[in-house]
């Protein structure tokens, strides 16, 4: 069985910043569906119809779809 060599800085500072980015994306994505399914609610429309087309949301944007 092969060892495993440690993570190189460089490794590691790579995957810190695509970390980053993809919290940012998730973050940019979700935080504007959950207040505006939130309102969507408030104004009566059904809870199911909002959880999907929230994530569909988050979706198009996170994976650029």
């Amino acid at each position: 069985m092969p060892s495993r060599l440690p993570d190189s800085p460089d490794d590691r500072r790579r995957r810190d910043e695509a970390m980053r980015r993809i919290l940012v994306r998730v973050a940019i994505a979700v935080v504007p569906a959950v207040l505006v399914g939130a309102l969507a609610v408030a104004l009566g429309v059904p809870v199911v119809i909002v959880v999907v087309v929230c994530l569909v949301f988050a979706a198009a944007i996170i994976f650029e779809a």
